[in-house]
């Protein structure tokens, strides 16, 4: 399991995501309108990932972990690296 940091950016419903030191993108929340009017307590907000060019990964997210994962995965797929398979030089 990777462990991301967040960081609230000011001004917007979404929150910096980091893992490690390395900025990998933002995730908004996409709340749903009609929850606002209704009087249970359960919610269903989404979130959406967005890379740090500005553009939104396709689909939506139950959780902002499951959002971070995605563009921990888009990064890490842009720089030539799978997950637990990175060459190394020894």
């Amino acid at each position: 399991m990777t462990y991301f940091n967040y960081k609230h950016k000011r001004g917007t419903r979404g929150e910096a995501v980091y893992q490690g030191s390395t900025l990998l993108g933002r995730v908004a929340i996409k709340g749903d309108w009609r929850s606002r009017f209704t009087l249970s307590l359960t919610s269903v907000d989404l979130y959406s990932a967005i890379g740090l060019g500005g553009d939104t990964l396709p689909g939506l997210f139950r959780s902002r972990h499951d959002a971070a994962e995605a563009l921990y995965a888009m990064t890490s797929a842009a720089s030539g690296e799978d997950e637990g398979t990175a060459t190394q030089r020894g």
